[in-house]
């Protein structure tokens, strides 16, 4: 089962084709590709499947822990989720009701060097 840091939802929901890496490319997609045949994933607070092909991740660690944390956090307070076992479509149904359309995104990911792809994906 693939595991996914929340804030990864709303990434996986926008991804073209831009990211730290080649490896962190080839991963996403990966993910995606097994998201959208269904299957399910495991919501982890922390390094995640994604996490580990990026080159911010040192020691089970990123770099930028305390950004992640908190958009993880602002991430799940809005869909109203706790680790464990998600529903794919369900979750992607509740990210685009609660933090796209309800114009919450640029509360969770304002300074995220990626954030202007989601913007621009948003309004298409």
């Amino acid at each position: 089962m693939i595991k996914l840091r929340p804030h990864h939802i709303l990434c996986i929901a926008h991804y073209e084709g831009k990211g730290y890496s080649e490896e962190f490319n080839l991963k996403m997609k990966e993910i995606i590709k097994s998201l959208e045949t269904g299957e399910e994933f495991e919501l982890v607070f922390g390094a995640d499947d994604l996490c580990s092909a990026c080159p911010n991740l040192k020691n089970g660690i990123c770099e930028t822990e305390e950004k992640v944390n908190r958009y993880d956090r602002m991430t799940a307070d809005l869909l109203v989720i706790g680790e464990g076992q998600i529903s794919t479509k369900t979750i992607f149904d509740a990210a685009k009701e609660k933090i796209y359309k309800a114009n919450k995104f640029n509360h969770i990911c304002s300074d995220c060097e990626w954030s202007y792809i989601c913007r621009k994906n948003e309004k298409q």
